[in-house]
């Protein structure tokens, strides 16, 4: 099987360094709708939603090729969120060496030894043109809380509430595993599949506020 050469960095899970957690992001919170000021859970938690938190661990990826081969490859990530903006820091399958991939509501950029500085108007739009995948980035900020990302999401809840299953926007995320951090219980392992692409998010650490 031939891999294409962004995946070659990262055939063996050995060849990637697990990159460094950074401190949570430290944009400024935006004001409150109402103009007041907020209060430090109001900064943390908005309708028992996580704002500010950091995730990090390895994911594989497997892609199918036009040519119908599947290509396979692990990558460790760092996943920094803060309201609307974040940053995800990769070693692995977006390019040789170490990826940033950052993101705010009007635009997203990539920087990696392989593709420079990209710029597009969206995370999923910005992957394909760079790398010919893609991935939902826009979905995962809430999937990695356990929670759905859009209205019309379908999903499947476990007899404790939590998240089993859910489907969007042709992207399906299944829940293996839990953990608990301060108080509150969020995913240890989830499998995300969508057009030609699997994806196995393993958390090893998070940290929230």
């Amino acid at each position: 099987m031939r891999l294409p050469t962004l995946l070659l960095p990262v055939m063996l899970a050995g060849c990637a360094s697990q990159p460094a957690i950074p401190p949570l992001l430290s944009a400024a919170v935006p004001p409150l709708p109402d103009g007041g000021i907020a209060t430090p859970l109001d900064m943390v938690v908005k309708n028992d939603h996580l704002l500010i938190w950091t995730a990090s661990g390895k994911m594989s990826i497997r892609v199918l090729q036009p040519d119908g081969h599947e290509s396979a490859a692990t990558a460790y990530y760092v996943w920094q969120q803060h309201g609307n903006l974040y940053r995800i820091t990769l070693n692995g399958p977006l390019g040789q060496g170490r990826t940033v991939l950052e993101g705010s509501p009007e635009k997203v950029t990539l920087d990696s030894a392989r593709t420079g500085h990209v710029e597009a108007a969206s995370p999923e739009a910005l992957m394909q043109e760079a790398l010919g995948w893609t991935a939902p980035v826009s979905l995962l900020p809430k999937w990695f809380q356990g929670r759905t990302a859009t209205p019309g999401a379908e999903s499947i809840t476990d007899e404790n509430g939590l998240l089993k299953s859910v489907l969007e926007q042709d992207w399906q995320a299944d829940y293996k595993s839990w953990t608990t951090v301060n108080d509150r219980t969020l995913p240890e392992k989830f499998v995300i599949t969508g057009p030609n692409t699997r994806l196995t998010v393993l958390v090893s650490q998070w940290q929230t506020p």
